[in-house]
């Protein structure tokens, strides 16, 4: 399963507390990609921080096929998957979401974690990361943006829940996915 949302909504935590309860392996792609994306940074422009420049935006692929790889490996063994990362693009594009599924060969399960932009601009002052500097440097937006576009099937969490009440919702809602999906048994899950 993926776990998306935006900066500061909680996708590593929840996508922990899931791995925890499932037994499955955790995939962060802060955690996978994080020290070589901020070495690549340094390197080119002296800036680890700056992920949302020219360079680390040229980096994206990159970091989501080493993440697609590790955990594609740990499927392909038996071992299932929660992974954490934005998947911007991905979410909101059924095509582009299947592609992610066909890497995997797995029925894919998409968590969208809708939380409040007062909730997230809290949640990123207090982990104080060097990446989300300039996030927090811009202004917020006049009106509220809402939730972006996403695939038919995914599930959206309420990211203003305490996160044993966010995994108890996913976990329900995977059940009625899967209950959904049976129709395909052979194709793994994750």
């Amino acid at each position: 399963m993926i776990v998306t949302g935006p900066p500061g909504s909680g996708k590593t935590t929840l996508a922990t507390a899931l791995a925890s309860a499932l037994h499955y392996a955790i995939m962060d792609l802060d955690t996978l990609t994080g020290p070589l994306t901020r070495a690549a940074l340094r390197a080119s422009l002296g800036d680890e921080t700056a992920i949302d420049s020219p360079a680390g935006v040229a980096l994206r692929a990159s970091r989501y096929e080493s993440l697609l790889d590790v955990a594609a490996a740990n499927l392909a063994v038996g071992i299932g998957v929660v992974i954490a990362a934005p998947f911007t693009a991905e979410r909101a594009s059924a095509e582009l979401f299947d592609e992610v599924a066909r890497r995997l060969n797995s029925n894919a399960a998409l968590l969208y974690i809708d939380a409040p932009d007062e909730v997230v601009r809290t949640r990123m002052e207090s982990r104080n990361a060097a990446r989300d500097r300039a996030k927090l440097s811009r202004a917020p937006a006049d009106e509220a943006t809402g939730r972006p576009p996403l695939i038919p099937d995914a599930i959206v969490l309420d990211g203003a829940r305490k996160v044993a009440e966010q995994v108890a919702q996913a976990l329900d809602a995977l059940a009625r996915l899967q209950d959904s999906r049976s129709s395909n048994p052979q194709a793994r899950s994750c």
